[in-house]
């Protein structure tokens, strides 16, 4: 009677683990980025005209500064341009509003090494600039992370009240391919929500 307790028991507690273990998020991310902000859009659209999925250049600092907020190093080569260095990033889609004077910004990166995945996200969320237009600025910033993708957008909560959480519960739905709302957002994440406004 013990034996047949104990391996049941066992059986138990292997059924719990690998139910566990199936529920989290894979290692990397297959989407394609560009269709990735398209689903987003269709989810939430912004109430205002956005332009499509655009690459960052990510051999240009002041790109990589601008919409990543990521202040790489640069270094002098021959012809005198300064050239990024690495910054853990595989490649990297932005969307702004079509019109200047509003504050809106909505990145989407992936990274060379998933394991990197958190700590590029912090430094994001540190280093982006909420009044890179200048003539306005973004006062909500919302940074999260799915596997080996990161999403950061920012916005003016006078131009569109709610959008960054909505962009946030869109992101989620896209990428973990489940319905979301507002609790469910982070089970459907790696990773904490980077949050300011």
């Amino acid at each position: 009677m013990k034996k047949v307790l104990t391996i049941a028991l066992a059986l138990v507690v292997l059924v719990s683990f690998a139910a566990c273990t199936g529920n989290k998020a894979p290692a990397t991310y297959e989407g394609d980025i560009p269709a990735l902000i398209a689903s987003i859009y269709e989810k939430k659209a912004p109430e205002f005209m956005v332009a499509p999925a655009m690459p960052v250049d990510l051999n240009d600092p002041w790109s990589l500064s601008g919409f990543l907020g990521l202040g790489v190093a640069t270094e002098e080569v021959t012809d005198g341009n300064a050239v990024a260095a690495d910054a853990g990033i595989k490649e990297a889609y932005f969307s702004e509003s079509m019109i200047g004077a509003q504050a809106y910004s909505l990145v989407i990166a992936r990274v060379s090494d998933a394991s990197k995945t958190e700590e590029i996200k912090k430094a994001m969320f540190d280093g982006i600039d909420m009044r890179k237009w200048r003539c306005v600025a973004a006062d909500q910033l919302r940074v999260v992370s799915y596997a080996d993708v990161i999403m950061l957008v920012m916005v003016s909560s006078e131009l569109a009240p709610g959008l960054a959480d909505g962009i946030v519960e869109a992101f989620a739905a896209s990428v973990s391919g489940a319905q979301v709302t507002g609790g469910d957002v982070l089970s459907n994440l790696t990773g904490e929500i980077l949050t300011k406004g």
